[in-house]
């Protein structure tokens, strides 16, 4: 790819003896993460962690998370009172207990649980998420990176 590319133009720069040239790094703490070109970094990149949480929500509400004594309080906004449903992917098994919503319903399936809630009324909805005690912590969430761009 382009890794493949970039070597190209080095190595014909050392055959004819002109200087390395110089490439754009685009993201690049971001993608040192990804790809652990720098292992010391990426047990530091607070982002790179955030993206591998045990937990990940699909839908269309943004769901908040946190602490209340032991367990995880969510918070997320219905738009209405009819019924929605959100996903998630977990690596471990999770339960959620009835916040201020009519109706709450999981299915659980290997690895996923699909949660279908009605809510009392429109405006935010909140449920305790409860996690197995030897879960690891879920990473705190962080602002996406800056946009940046290094040559190298």
């Amino acid at each position: 790819g382009l890794a493949a590319e970039r070597a190209k133009g080095i190595l014909a720069a050392r055959r004819s003896g002109k200087p390395e040239p110089t490439y754009l790094e685009v993201m690049d703490s971001l993608r040192r993460f990804a790809f652990v070109r720098d292992v010391r970094f990426a047990d530091e990149d607070l982002f790179g962690k955030s993206l591998l949480s045990e937990i990940r929500v699909f839908g269309d509400a943004s769901v908040f998370l946190w602490r209340q004594g032991d367990a995880l309080n969510m918070e997320w906004t219905a738009v209405d009172t009819s019924a929605h449903q959100m996903v998630f992917a977990t690596a471990y098994p999770i339960d959620l207990e009835l916040g201020n919503m009519k109706k709450l319903d999981v299915e659980r399936a290997l690895g996923l649980s699909q949660i279908r809630y009605v809510a009392n009324q429109p405006g935010p909805c909140q449920a305790l998420l409860r996690r197995p005690d030897w879960a690891k912590p879920i990473p705190a969430a962080i602002a996406v990176p800056k946009y940046a761009e290094i040559t190298n």
